[in-house]
């Protein structure tokens, strides 16, 4: 599921300019003989940024995300990964800050994955906990009964 657009990662992330820059041809597609288009770049970039973070919340959460909490969180995880794949993608040249924020959103989807963090969502959303009433038998053997053994 796609979290994010063009038009996001050029308001949040990168200028208009840096994203063409990152989504043309590269040497890489040159020797491949593949011609992307920028808006092809983008979208695959996109695609793959949602794949990715599918693959990881599937374990945690059911798909599709529908709560506007989480989706927003989403959105932040793919422009971070976007642009990191972009940097990546133009021979690994790039942003440092990109590179760490990349790493920093794959860090965060592992651990969401593991259990260990959780999306954003809204009080309305968050999983209720039922009260569980547990009975305990009184015990058939005490300290007193067991003296001698």
């Amino acid at each position: 599921m796609p979290y994010c657009t063009k038009q996001d990662i050029i308001d949040e992330r990168l200028r208009e300019g840096k994203l063409a820059e990152l989504s043309y041809q590269t040497p890489q597609d040159q020797e491949g003989g593949i011609y992307p288009t920028l808006d092809t770049a983008i979208d695959a970039a996109i695609r793959d940024a949602g794949n990715l973070i599918d693959g990881y919340l599937q374990l945690s959460y059911g798909l599709p995300i529908t709560d506007s909490v989480s989706l927003n969180d989403c959105k932040g995880l793919a422009l971070d990964v976007v642009v990191g794949m972009l940097y990546e993608r133009y021979g690994g040249a790039g942003d440092e800050m990109a590179s760490d924020a990349y790493s920093r959103a794959v860090k965060r989807l592992e651990k969401i994955a593991q259990g260990k963090a959780r999306l954003a969502v809204t009080s309305t959303t968050r999983s209720s906990t039922t009260a569980s009433v547990a009975s305990v038998a009184t015990r058939v053997f005490t300290a007193d009964d067991m003296k001698g053994w």
